[in-house]
């Protein structure tokens, strides 16, 4: 059974830090339900406390996401660290049988559950105090260029999912450039469109799926893991139409690690080629480009997010372990590459 990365806020033992104001209030009272929803295996008395926002979160989903959640840790044992965020979110450190998660719940207006997140948490180390090396100077010719270190970068190793020549034409935090900025997951999410050696996206009239450049280019996996979820079936779009109803259109999703998820989307109809379950290597052809979903052109989706659960899962900045970047007709080579509307990539 895989890893979850979800979540869930519970209160044995709140640790009196704050006031017994009434926002304290609303979360320990849904805390407290939890914790016996949890501990009794009435996963029926939690669902009845979800909001409007929870509405497609069935109670086989809730039975599924709890119980895994016992059956890795046990029951729960404590929570420290109280802390309310906003009028809508409170955090938490959970301590179960087998182990600690770090844990947010969100309330709605009326008191419901409109959300949680349940990501693993590690007790800082403390600090034992022991003698310094000396470290001994090493010749000017021996030293090897590093790589950036980037206090924010994620744990798996990403590698870009195609070959070729591509531009990134929306993305980043700010999302310019994208029809997708409501979507809670996709805070670091971009979007790729392969150009040819003149940089046309696309040749003839573009009317046609099979005038773009990128329509069929291969996709391939940015890093090893498992796939969890695949998305087929859905139809690609003329250009210059949408499908707001299926806003990933084809997908695969693959766990890296915990807490690492990537999503690749706007896969070209029934070419995914492989299936849920499947071990994928990096580099490893998994589908093709095309045009499904909430795309007005073949055009290539990727974000990482912390679960593979699209309604709770929030998106994760990310970096590229390597780029190489055309500007004016000459090449940079660039490590721990964070993508940037309007560069040109180039991946042979």
């Amino acid at each position: 059974m895989r890893k979850l990365t979800i979540i869930v806020l519970i209160s044995l033992m709140f640790v009196k830090t704050f006031a017994q104001d009434d926002a304290t209030k609303r979360f320990e009272r849904a805390a407290t339900i939890m914790v016996q929803g949890i501990n009794d295996g009435n996963f029926q008395l939690i669902q009845n406390e979800y909001g409007q926002n929870m509405a497609d979160f069935t109670i086989e989903q809730t039975t599924y996401f709890f119980q895994s959640l016992i059956d890795r840790l046990g029951k729960a044992t404590r929570v420290e660290q109280f802390k309310i965020v906003s009028a809508n979110r409170a955090d938490f450190i959970m301590f179960f049988e087998r182990g600690a998660q770090l844990v947010q719940l969100y309330l709605d207006n009326q008191n419901k559950i409109a959300g949680f997140l349940f990501s693993e948490y590690t007790p800082p180390p403390q600090p034992v105090e022991q003698p310094q090396p000396v470290e001994q100077p090493k010749p000017v010719e021996q030293l090897k260029p590093q790589a950036p270190v980037v206090p924010d970068k994620q744990a798996t190793p990403l590698y870009l999912p195609f070959t070729g020549t591509w531009d990134v034409v929306s993305g980043g935090a700010s999302r310019e450039g994208s029809a997708s900025r409501n979507l809670l997951t996709q805070q670091f999410a971009y979007e790729f469109v392969a150009v040819d050696e003149q940089g046309r996206q696309y040749i003839g009239t573009g009317e046609k799926l099979e005038d773009y450049i990128s329509f069929g280019k291969e996709v391939l996996a940015p890093a090893e893991g498992v796939v969890v979820d695949v998305i087929d079936g859905v139809r690609d779009n003329p250009p210059g139409s949408r499908n707001i109803y299926c806003l990933l259109g084809n997908a695969v999703i693959i766990e890296h690690r915990p807490n690492e998820y990537s999503v690749i989307a706007y896969l070209k109809q029934n070419s995914i080629v492989v299936r849920v379950g499947q071990r994928v290597t990096q580099g490893e052809v998994i589908a093709q480009c095309g045009n499904s979903g909430n795309s007005l052109e073949p055009s290539l989706h990727f974000h990482l997010q912390d679960s593979p659960i699209m309604n709770v899962a929030k998106g994760v900045k990310f970096y590229f372990e390597k780029a190489t970047i055309m500007k004016n007709g000459t090449k940079e080579n660039k490590q721990i590459y964070l993508p940037s509307v309007g560069d040109r990539i180039r991946v042979e």
